[in-house]
């Protein structure tokens, strides 16, 4: 009844084009690692800067009721000791249902307390935990620059593994970044998380952002082909507390669409960046995505700055008429005239739900889907 509720939440967003349904919250710029993937990294490797405070983002939160979904990323989020304090305040004061936090699974401690507290404090809410995995052993461990990253990760699932048997409304899941390294084996990969962890899904995603070019030195076609195969069945997917029958779907609908627009080198989807999703940097810049923000090669010759919708100071931490400034409106002009184009994910899973053009293509999967011979794993 709970996922119904959540459910309904987000279709009602569709009665609201211009708020937002999903917020990117960067709540810190820190991190133990040093990942040879991360598309923050100036960020995380400029140091601390100043973060936003629980009063302010109270305000934040109370300027975005509805918001149904919040993803909380970084640096690495669980550095923050006041993140279930950050999520309760948008469960209470935006009515939110549906978290999600990457993590790298290092802060073993730290994650339990947090994870069991947000379950205890939003009785309603589902979480999505999920654990970055780039190889297995040394293997990643090199990849996320820190010794003994693996074997943290592997304690921190079994720590979470304990909650999820008594919290069915706890997620917990893995993403694998494909790079240079590890596309060569991926499926082990992929083989190893099915016989060592009980994942709720598994997602994998090709390497993207301002990172080295050497990450991306790897066979593009080969590993596009091996993503299809992955998502083209229930794989990675086994058992999601919401949205189980339809999420594998929508995960290979994303795929193609990101494949499409790889090759094409243009936005192959209809973007709702700066109106139903906005991303929020630590310091409480509001931008409209990740890749305006964070990858150059989308930006083209602009500053990062060009593309700040709002300062929250100067509007007392108000979202809403933030949004509504001529500068926001200006960008999302610039998005909806498709001067730019990119593969974030995100992007293109948020305007599948909340833009009505993007159904019939989510609806023909869904019909390939249920042509095809069903299994016990599918969960028919």
């Amino acid at each position: 009844m709970k996922s119904l509720t959540l459910a309904l939440r987000m279709i009602a967003g569709l009665t609201h084009p211009y708020h937002p349904g999903l917020l990117v919250f960067f709540v810190t710029s820190r991190c133990n690692c040093r990942c040879s993937i991360c598309f923050n990294w100036e960020n995380v490797r400029g140091g601390r800067g100043k973060e936003l405070s629980l009063k302010e983002i109270d305000k934040i939160a109370c300027s975005m009721q509805p918001l149904p979904q919040l993803l909380l990323s970084g640096g690495e989020p669980f550095l923050r000791e006041d993140l279930a304090e950050i999520v309760e305040l948008f469960y209470l004061r935006s009515g939110t249902r549906q978290i999600s936090i990457p993590t790298n699974g290092t802060l073993i401690r730290q994650t339990r307390v947090a994870v069991r507290s947000i379950l205890e404090k939003c009785p309603e809410a589902y979480l999505n935990i999920n654990l970055s995995l780039d190889g297995i052993g040394e293997d990643h461990d090199l990849s996320r620059g820190l010794k003994g990253c693996f074997e943290s990760l592997c304690q921190t699932y079994s720590s979470l593994e304990e909650i999820r048997k008594a919290n069915q409304r706890l997620s917990i899941n893995f993403l694998t970044t494909i790079k240079r390294d590890n596309a060569g084996n991926l499926m082990s990969i992929v083989e190893y998380v099915k016989e060592n962890f009980d994942a709720n899904y598994h997602s994998l995603g090709l390497v993207r952002g301002n990172i080295d070019a050497a990450e991306r030195d790897f066979n593009l076609k080969q590993a596009e082909k091996m993503l299809d195969s992955f998502y083209a069945t229930r794989e990675g997917f086994v058992n999601l507390p919401i949205f189980n029958r339809i999420a594998p779907a929508m995960a290979s609908a994303v795929q193609r669409i990101l494949s499409q627009s790889r090759r094409q080198e243009k936005r192959c989807f209809h973007c709702l960046a700066g109106k139903k999703m906005i991303v929020l940097t630590p310091e409480g810049n509001l931008m409209p995505c990740e890749p305006l923000w964070l990858e150059p090669e989308v930006r083209g010759k602009k500053d990062a700055n060009a593309f700040v919708m709002a300062y929250l100071r100067e509007y007392q931490y108000d979202v809403r008429g933030a949004l509504n400034s001529r500068r926001a409106e200006k960008i999302k002009r610039f998005i909806a005239q498709k001067k730019c184009w990119c593969v974030y994910g995100c992007a293109v899973l948020n305007s599948m739900i909340y833009s009505p053009r993007m159904y019939p293509r989510l609806l023909g999967e869904i019909r390939w889907r249920a042509r095809k011979r069903p299994t016990k794993q599918d969960g028919y």
